[in-house]
């Protein structure tokens, strides 16, 4: 169970305090501190964070409607992470961003290829920095649907980021290979470049689709 006190520094906004205990909760799950199957108890985590149940229950159930914690009898549990949550998360991701993905080539304007190009130039830069280059790989794929005007299309895809990020997170840290990833974020952005929206969507999928071999070969 995660344990909460004074020294952690988290702060709590009485207003608004159960998006804050969701967000906090959502960043340790994320970061692999709360891992999958572990059982989230009300009480305990009310006098972890010195609060009322009431929060933390909302809390709670926001992040099972997130898909990071499911129910089980009365109780809540980390999420687990299977073979067949990684594929669908997966395919899911690569459904949406390669269609999403064609609409923001459309939408894009110099300013949002320069945006991209930048987060591009940084991965290449990072190449030997794992930790770094994960978040700049995340951070690239984020916002290559920015300019994508179907919101319902962006708010999926960051929520199915959430997963796939998560599943990096939590598994082999060494699930993600740059040299092979470099080049296929270089296809990725010279199509977005070029607005060939066929060979962007193309791109996207073969991308992906290589990322879940690697992530179902790793962690199985």
């Amino acid at each position: 169970m995660l344990k909460l006190n004074k020294s952690t520094g988290e702060k709590i906004d009485r207003s608004l305090i159960a998006d804050q205990v969701y967000r906090i909760l959502k960043r340790n799950i994320l970061d692999g501190k709360l891992l999958p199957n572990t059982r989230l108890i009300e009480l305990h985590l009310a006098e972890a964070f010195n609060l009322s149940r009431a929060p933390i229950r909302e809390a709670l159930a926001n992040l099972e409607h997130s898909g990071l914690v499911y129910r089980r009898k009365q109780y809540r549990y980390v999420q687990e992470i299977t073979d067949k949550h990684i594929i669908e998360n997966y395919q899911a991701w690569q459904m949406v961003e390669g269609f999403g993905g064609q609409i923001a080539c459309k939408d894009s304007k110099k300013k949002d290829i320069e945006q991209l190009e930048n987060i591009y130039n940084l991965m290449e830069h990072n190449i030997n920095n794992l930790s770094e280059y994960r978040g700049l790989n995340y951070k690239f794929h984020k916002y290559l649907i920015i300019p994508c005007h179907n919101t319902i299309i962006k708010k999926y895809h960051t929520q199915i980021l959430t997963h796939v990020q998560w599943v990096m997170n939590i598994t082999i840290s060494d699930i993600l290979d740059p040299k092979i990833s470099i080049c296929e974020h270089k296809n990725i952005l010279d199509a977005f470049k070029e607005k060939d929206i066929l060979a962007l969507e193309k791109n996207i999928r073969s991308h992906i689709g290589g990322a879940l071999e690697r992530a179902r070969n790793r962690y199985s």
